[in-house]
C-alpha cells in the first residue's frame, strides 16, 4: 500500500506542478490519474485513503515550493518528463542541535522579559483600577451626605412650620416631638 501511495503522491505532485491558471481540483485530480496511470491502464483505488492521510506530513504534497530543489526557478515541468521518474523536492534541512539549543535559550529569555513586562503593565492597571475605585468611592459618599443633608434640610423646614402655628392637633404634636427628637438629640 506504501507503494501504490507513494507512487500516486509523485503522479499528484506532478499534476499539481502543471496545474494551469483556472484549474480545479477535479482537473488537477484527472491530470494525477493520467500520470499515474502512465500508458499501462492501471486505475488508482485508494482515493479514500489518500483523502483520510493527505494531511499528514509523510503523506502529504510535497509541491508549495522549490527550495533546495536546484530548479531554474520555474515551477513547471514539462508533460513530457511525467511518465519518467517520480523525484520528490527536497525540503528545507532541519536546524542542529546547538542551533536548536541556542534557539531555546532564546525563546526563554525573551519569554522571561516579556513576563515581566507583561506583570508591569499588569500591576499598572491595577493600581489605576485601585484609584478609579477610591474615586467612585469617594463620590457616593459626597452624594449620600447630600442626600442626608437635604432630608436633615426637609425636617427643619418642616419643624419650623410645625412650630410657627399656634394650636396644634395630635398628630401634628406627635410629629413636631418626633422631628426635635430626630434634630436634635444628636
Amino acid at each position: 500500500m506504501n507503494k501504490v501511495l507513494g507512487k500516486w503522491i509523485g503522479a499528484y505532485d506532478g499534476a499539481k506542478r502543471m496545474q494551469g491558471s483556472g484549474w480545479s481540483e477535479n482537473d488537477v485530480l484527472a491530470k494525477a490519474h493520467e500520470l499515474y496511470a502512465c500508458g499501462k491502464n492501471v486505475k488508482f483505488t485508494l482515493m479514500e485513503e489518500w483523502h483520510a492521510l493527505r494531511d499528514q506530513p509523510r503523506y502529504g504534497s510535497q509541491v508549495g515550493g522549490n527550495i533546495g530543489s536546484g530548479s531554474s526557478g520555474s515551477k513547471r515541468s514539462r508533460e513530457s518528463d511525467a511518465c519518467g521518474s517520480n523525484t520528490v523536492e527536497s525540503s528545507a534541512r532541519p536546524i542542529g542541535r546547538e542551533a536548536a539549543k541556542k534557539k531555546g535559550k532564546k525563546k526563554s529569555k525573551e519569554y522571561a522579559s516579556e513576563v515581566v513586562d507583561k506583570e508591569a503593565e499588569y500591576k499598572e492597571f491595577k493600581t489605576k483600577e485601585l484609584e478609579r475605585l477610591d474615586n467612585i468611592a469617594l463620590m457616593q459618599q459626597q452624594a449620600n451626605n447630600i442626600a442626608l443633608e437635604k432630608t436633615k434640610t426637609k425636617k427643619m423646614k418642616m419643624y419650623l412650620k410645625l412650630t410657627s402655628e399656634e394650636h396644634l392637633d395630635d398628630r401634628k404634636n406627635q410629629l413636631l416631638k418626633k422631628l426635635e427628637a430626630e434634630l436634635f438629640d444628636n
